[in-house]
C-alpha cells in the first residue's frame, strides 16, 4: 500500500479507484477519511458553518486523524456533496411548504364549473370566475410543456385556482409537483 495517495487513474469508475489499483476495505485510510468527512460535513452543515470553513476544518481534521497524505480533493468533494445534498433537501422541504400554503387558500366561486371524478368515484364540482378557469387551463398546458408530463392526478382534480397557483409555483422553482399531496408540518406531527 502506498503511503502517498495521488490520482493514478482519473477515469476510474469509483472514488477510491482514482487513488489505488487494488480494492480497499473499510479499514483503509481513504475509506475512513471519506466516511468521516461525510459525517463531519453533515454536522457542520447543521451547525450553520459556511462551506469554505467546513472544507478547511474537515481537511485539517482528516489529516490529523489519518495522516497528511489524505488527498484534499477527496475531502473537499465529500464536504461539497454533503452540503449540496442538504441544500436540495431544504429546497424540497421549502417547496412542499409552499404547496401546503396554496392548498390552504380559499377556493372561491363563480360561473365557471369544473366537474372532476376522484379515484374513489366521488364526483366534485369546482366553481370559480371565468378568468380563473381559463387561466387554469393555460397553466395546466404550460406545466406539461415545461416538464414534459401532465400534472399529477391530485392537482388535476383540484380547484382551478389551485391548479394555476401550483403550476406557476412548480415552474418558478423548476421542480415538478410531487405525485402525492404533501403533508403540512402540523399534519405530520399529529
Amino acid at each position: 500500500m502506498s503511503s502517498n495517495f495521488r490520482i493514478k487513474n482519473p477515469k476510474a469508475t469509483s472514488v477510491f479507484g482514482m487513488y489505488v489499483d487494488d480494492p480497499i476495505g473499510m479499514d483503509h485510510p481513504l475509506f475512513m477519511a471519506r466516511t468521516q468527512s461525510w459525517m463531519d460535513a453533515g454536522l457542520l452543515y447543521r451547525n450553520g458553518t459556511a462551506i469554505q470553513d467546513a472544507i478547511q476544518s474537515t481537511v485539517k481534521r482528516m489529516r490529523n486523524l489519518f495522516g497528511d497524505n489524505i488527498p484534499e480533493e477527496l475531502v473537499r468533494t465529500s464536504v461539497f456533496l454533503v452540503y449540496a445534498e442538504e441544500e436540495a433537501k431544504k429546497e424540497q422541504s421549502d417547496f412542499e411548504a409552499k404547496i401546503c400554503d396554496v392548498l390552504a387558500t380559499p377556493e372561491g366561486g363563480g360561473q365557471y364549473k369544473k366537474i372532476v371524478t376522484h379515484e374513489s368515484g366521488v364526483v366534485e364540482t369546482h366553481t370559480c370566475c371565468w378568468a380563473e378557469g381559463i387561466e387554469s387551463i393555460y397553466y395546466e398546458g404550460a406545466y406539461k410543456k415545461y416538464f414534459g408530463m401532465p400534472l399529477p392526478k391530485w392537482v388535476q382534480n383540484s380547484h382551478p385556482k389551485r391548479i394555476s397557483r401550483l403550476s406557476r409555483l412548480s415552474i418558478d422553482h423548476d421542480i415538478p409537483l410531487p405525485n402525492r399531496i404533501p403533508q403540512s408540518n402540523s399534519e405530520s406531527q399529529t
